[in-house]
């Protein structure tokens, strides 16, 4: 092969590798290669046909079509009068008013009327983008739902911008259209997809219908409308006459508004048009004679009050087929004037039967149905409905019911819906004791109920009969026919029935607790599947907050707690993969509750055992929350009220996450910048700055308050909210101590240090909003809010302060500095004491609210520390498992907040009491535990630690023997058994030689292994089949070594890192030593060679045999246990490693502390 030159090119999706530049000289006896143009990129092409499935929740066209059939077709005449309105025909000609707004009353017409104006549009050439908002179909109601609808039918029109979505769904899968962050980038790309490449498409029209009945953040979807319409975009949109979209509304410079009471005289003879069209169709249909129908037609126009819903909803009733003709005018006298009076003769027809005998039974089946529908949280799906009535009721019967309450209700696509939002408003507020006699109350507790009892009939351990167990979420088909599909509604929503119904008796507590006992896994399993997991989190938050600090509810109580411990510890591993919630349950700890109920649903094939004990109660770590790997945390804080975090995660991106669930609640986008100063106020006012800037939001809707605040310094270094929110105070690295008026957006006055000059850091008020404290360099110093005097200045800090903080009698004042101080000073007098904590520097630091405890993370101690501040007593310690960045106390100092800067991870403790709560036992540095191999037999276990090399017994979990003679220094380790069990190989970054060859039997050192040519860190070594020759591998080299005489008999330079992986492995005679990661060229594969009795290295090229990926490992990411290359089992946060065994159906993994965890596979 000398000479020769191998490149690749290949075109299309899939892998693609490419060759560049000279990569390999070798030197030794044998046939020499170079390799030349070697490069890898990918190039896999996502599926727009998969994209667009993702996209759709509905498609506008189809609603289209629906709502027309609904009502009984589109009448050209019932919408004409708008073409000659003055206000459309300005908007329609081209005026600089973009938006277009149509506002009337319910029943007036409103969205026939946008369905018209979509076909005379659509006749003209323009190109009209739609939606129609349901606000009784849980999937049309949403401001996030009214984008994806209006992207999907724009992409329909305009293929080519399907680039403006597909990076995002390339990186976030159909979870990018429904996270917390979706609407938001949405936003944007719609934004982009109008404006492309700065050309405005001035053929497209968006029309958005029904804005009232947008549920979800309608206040963002009027201000998304308003900055169109600043655009070159035309907006139609249609709504009520509601006050919250009047405002919004007419913030909009570029905007006409229709309204459909002001042209009272055009909907009036569009009515007549509607009407004479109903009766001509009914006439024809029931053979009406030509007195009927006059008869007819004028009690409808008399009646109607100018309302289309009005004669809608009388027609109906009139197209009955079971209603004679004979009886059509005693039946049109029963519906009185007006849509509130129709409907409540409506209700009273529902509350009538007509078989006398059966009457009540009729009646309260009717009644039942009704108060489903009703109190339900959303639209339910026929199958949902008949679960939730006692007794279940079989479709067909439920389908007929529906049928007799036709004039309230409708089913649509097996969803019930109320005939018009107005007809649900109607019986709220003036029939509701009639549909609900019991209360409010009542319904709900029997909603929970019910929901119990349809969930425990169905539920059971791997509902959907996965057969991989590892299998993600996103990857798992429905069945057909799905088991969930009755109870969705009820996994979902039956905790807000329990909270918003009576108080809980013991009935419901008995109830409860059974479901929990029996069901609890299989419907975390269940809420996977339907991938609501967060609202299966908020769930158990829900029971926590009605059981908690009742002394009848003790059990229940106790019971709820460990589940919320559960699913919080678990949740991540569970919403990836249903099935994980299974294997779960052996990493719980051995006295939880959980663990003891559901042991015997653990996958048999599997089992673990730790080495010392696994740890009898939960860590401390309530949740880790693991964010997407891209994000750097800037910053991070708790909210005001304790019950969200907020967190800066750079690229101007901010998120609001809740402090229970973990789940993303809103993310602000205030530009490009670093955001790494931020404050939150009692009002959900969050202030971040940047440079000389500060942005002002409210975290709970995610929309900016306002204009930002100027301050004119060239850097904002701190700032402060005071206790009552009204003053922000901002500090420069200038020296400038700024305070502004939260109404005005005024500076309202300027503090100075006395002769002090640098940053101003870690400001800080006083509880009782007099005072105002803040560093400067190693000083503090403390004004007077009402006068701005400085009052004091408190010296004495050798290193520089980075925290300060009132107590709370407001007469003393706390800080630490960087030196490992922590002082209190007193503010009449300036005298302080100090706070003796045996730390010579810290990394970061934070108080607790009440100044009893101080939290630390230091260079020199790698677990977060808890102390005493009174008396400097180390209280407990917390094991990070990482470098800790940010450290926060909650406002109720309940939990402590952690969070690392690399690889966005933020962690939340429990800081109540003070106990070790590290999960691997507390240990010594040297205790750690850096490398691992297992005997060939799989009986034993080499462990390397910083102190020692010991030979375990890997059945038992027992130390047999160490290694005395063994010493290394802090660092990487590699290690590995010879076939025989009796040679060990053993090598340690920062020892004396390459590495050394033990006898485990006599626990001797056979050979220390040195060579010069030998170089760079150590990454691997493997024996041969006959224990004869012993590879090295380490950075710069592979080495081949005589094992028994310890010399190095051969040295290759090592190809590029990229191109001989850490999988070295020898062929059966020993004579080759292969790079086990190859790479394919067609249907050859292409791996380096090394040939130990020529001493030759290169490529090899052989045709392509199947890729079998055989054993157990750990994933790159350290979060899951493969076999055969396919994920099976989630590790949890504490139990992740980079340090693991394998050998066979075995597996060991060890940590820092010492601890060894053995796994066993069947």
């Amino acid at each position: 092969m000398a000479g020769t030159e191998y490149q690749h090119n290949n075109s299309g999706p899939g892998d693609q590798f490419v060759a560049a530049g000279p990569q390999n000289n070798n030197s030794g006896s044998g046939t020499q290669y170079s390799a030349h143009n070697i490069n890898f990129n990918s190039a896999a092409q996502d599926s727009d046909a998969s994209l667009f499935a993702d996209l759709r929740i509905t498609d506008p066209r189809d609603d289209k079509d629906r709502i027309e059939h609904t009502k009984g077709g589109l009448l050209r005449d019932s919408y004409s009068w708008i073409l000659e309105n003055p206000d459309f025909q300005e908007w329609r000609n081209g005026s600089e008013k973009r938006l277009l707004w149509v506002r009337g009353d319910p029943g007036k017409g409103k969205t026939m009327l946008l369905c018209g104006l979509i076909n005379e549009l659509a006749d003209e050439g323009v190109e009209p983008v739609y939606f129609f908002c349901q606000a009784t179909d849980s999937r049309l109601n949403t401001a996030t739902a009214v984008l994806r609808g209006l992207i999907y039918l724009l992409l329909e029109k305009r293929p080519s911008l399907i680039q403006f979505v597909r990076d995002k769904y390339r990186h976030g899968g159909k979870r990018f259209f429904e996270d917390a962050n979706s609407w938001t980038a949405l936003g944007k790309i719609l934004a982009k997809m109008l404006d492309h490449e700065g050309q405005p498409m001035g053929n497209i029209v968006l029309i958005i219908d029904a804005l009232d009945e947008c549920t979800a953040h309608l206040d963002d979807l009027v201000d998304f409308i308003v900055k169109l319409s600043s655009t070159h975009t035309r907006v139609i949109v249609s709504s009520r006459n509601w006050l919250n979209i009047q405002r919004g509304m007419e913030t909009a410079e570029q905007q006409r508004q229709i309204c459909l009471e002001l042209n009272e005289d055009s909907v009036s003879a569009a009515v007549v048009t509607y009407t004479n069209y109903k009766v001509d169709r009914l006439a024809q249909q029931k053979g009406y004679d030509e007195a009927l129908r006059d008869e007819v037609q004028n009690y409808l126009l008399s009646n109607s009050d100018g309302t289309f819903l009005w004669v809608s909803l009388v027609t109906q009733r009139l197209e009955d087929r079971r209603l004679p003709r004979r009886r059509t005018l005693t039946r049109l006298r029963e519906f009185p004037q007006g849509l509130d009076a129709l409907y409540g003769r409506m209700l009273d027809q529902v509350f009538e039967s007509e078989d006398q005998t059966l009457e009540s039974e009729d009646v309260d089946i009717r009644k039942k149905v009704l108060a489903v529908v009703l109190v339900a949280f959303q639209p339910l799906d026929l199958k949902e409905l008949a679960t939730l009535i006692e007794p279940p009721m079989e479709d067909e019967l439920l389908v007929e019911i529906i049928g007799e309450c036709g004039s309230l209700l409708v089913l649509r696509d097996n969803i019930v819906y109320f005939v018009h939002q107005s007809a649900k408003d109607f019986l709220w507020r003036y029939r509701l004791d009639e549909v609900i006699p019991l209360g409010i109350g009542h319904q709900h507790t029997l909603l929970f109920s019910n929901s119990l009892r349809a969930m425990s009939t169905t539920l059971r351990q791997n509902i959907h009969n996965l057969t991989f167990f590892g299998g993600q979420t996103e990857e798992t088909e429905e069945a057909d026919p799905d088991p969930l599909a009755p109870i969705k509604y009820s996994c979902v929503r039956w905790a807000q029935h329990l909270s918003e119904g009576f108080p809980i008796t013991s009935l419901e507590c008995d109830q409860v607790l059974a479901f929990l006992k029996e069901h609890y896994l299989h419907w975390l399993e269940a809420m996977s599947l339907i991938e609501s997991m967060d609202e299966g989190i908020a769930c158990i938050v829900r029971l926590k907050d009605v059981t908690q600090n009742s002394a009848e509810l003790f059990r229940l109580a106790h019971l709820v707690h460990d589940a919320f411990r559960f699913v919080k510890q678990f949740c991540a591993g569970i919403e990836k993969s249903p099935l994980q919630v299974y294997s779960s349950v052996v990493f719980a700890p051995t006295r939880s509750i959980i663990k003891d109920l559901y042991q015997h649903e653990v996958p048999h094939w599997w089992s673990m055992q730790m080495a010392p004990p696994q740890n009898d109660d939960w860590s401390k770590c309530l949740q880790t929350i693991e964010l997407n790997e891209s994000y750097q945390i800037a910053t991070a804080a708790f909210s005001s009220d304790g019950k969200a975090l907020v967190l800066s995660l750079g690229m101007g991106i901010i998120q609001v996450r809740d402090a229970d669930t973990g789940g993303c609640i809103n993310v602000l986008e205030p530009g490009w910048g670093d955001f790494s100063i931020l404050a939150t106020s009692g009002g959900s006012i969050l202030a971040v700055a940047s440079e000389g800037d500060v942005f002002l939001f409210n975290i709970l809707t995610g929309k900016e308050v306002e204009k930002m605040i100027e301050t004119g310094e060239t850097k904002v270094s701190s700032v402060a909210f005071a206790p009552n929110g009204a003053i922000l105070a901002t500090g420069s690295t200038e020296g400038g101590l700024l305070l502004w008026d939260m109404q005005t957006h005024e500076c309202v006055r300027t503090l100075e240090a006395n002769n002090q000059r640098g940053s101003i850091e870690s400001i800080v008020f006083s509880s009782n909003g007099l005072y105002v404290a803040a560093a400067v360099n190693n000083n503090i110093a403390a004004w007077d809010l009402n006068t701005g005097w400085q009052l004091r200045t408190f010296v004495g800090h050798e290193g520089k302060i980075v925290l300060v903080a009132f107590a709370p009698d407001n007469y003393h004042v706390q800080s630490a500095s960087s030196d490992g101080a922590v002082k209190v000073w007193d503010m009449t007098n300036s005298a302080f004491q100090l706070i003796n904590i045996p730390i010579e520097k810290w990394t970061k630091v934070a108080f607790s609210t009440d100044l009893n405890k101080v939290a630390s993370m230091s260079s020199s101690f790698d677990r977060i520390q808890i102390w005493d501040s009174t008396t400097g007593y180390l209280l407990g310690t917390l094991d990070n498992n990482g470098d800790v960045d940010f450290l926060a106390f909650s406002p109720d100092d309940a939990m402590l907040m952690s969070a690392t800067y690399w690889g966005g991870t933020v962690k939340l403790w429990d800081v109540r009491d003070y106990m070790e709560t590290s999960l691997m036992a507390p240990s010594q540095e040297d205790q750690c535990i850096f490398s691992m191999a297992f005997s060939s037999d799989g009986t034993q276990l080499t462990v390397v630690s910083g102190s020692a090399v010991q030979i375990w017994d890997a059945n038992t979990g027992q130390c047999l023997r160490k290694l005395d003679g063994w010493e290394t220094s802090r660092g990487v380790a590699s290690v590995t058994f010879g076939n025989d069990g009796i040679l060990l190989a053993i090598i340690s970054e920062g020892k004396i030689g390459v590495a050394e060859i033990w006898n485990v039997c006599t626990k001797t050192c056979l050979q220390s292994l040195a060579d010069e040519r030998v170089s760079g860190s150590i990454e691997e070594l493997v024996f041969a089949p006959d224990n004869a020759t012993l590879a090295i591998l380490t950075e710069d080299t592979v080495s081949l070594w005589d094992a028994a005489e310890g010399i190095c008999r051969v040295v290759y330079n090592r190809p590029h890192p990229y191109f001989w992986s850490n999988d070295m492995k020898f062929s059966e005679t020993g004579s080759h030593l292969y790079d086990y990661d190859s790479w394919k060229d067609g249907e050859n594969a292409i791996r380096w060679v090394a040939h130990t009795d020529t001493a030759y290295m290169g490529i090899e090229i052989a045709p392509l045999e199947p890729l079998h990926i055989s054993g157990y490992s750990i994933q790159d990411s350290q979060a899951w246990i493969r076999k055969n290359g396919e994920d099976i089992i989630w590790i949890p946060p504490e139990y992740r490693t980079s340090t693991y065994a394998t050998r066979g159906p075995m597996m060991a993994l060890g940590y820092v502390s010492g601890r060894v965890i053995f796994l066993r596979f069947t």
